[in-house]
């Protein structure tokens, strides 16, 4: 971890108290994008909703991803 990152996630901390989720979405993204890359037209990317439910994180994947596997219809609203 960067110094630059540390102190946000300080920042953050204090902020908001522990425990507390941070979602770096530009490394996410860009960590789809290198699968993508990598994988070529021999795999698609798929996300599990259940593995991590968060709204906001889920909008900022969407246009990124290729399929979502939901277990129930409550998962998919």
């Amino acid at each position: 971890m960067d110094e630059r990152t540390g102190e946000l996630l300080r920042s953050v901390a204090e902020d908001y108290g522990t425990p507390c989720y941070v979602y770096f979405s530009d490394r996410i993204l860009q960590t789809i994008s290198d699968l993508q890359t990598a994988l070529g037209h021999h795999f698609s990317i798929s996300y599990a909703l259940k593995c991590n439910p968060n709204v906001g994180l889920l909008k900022a994947m969407r246009s990124k991803l290729d399929h979502v596997d939901a277990s129930s219809l409550g998962e998919v609203h």
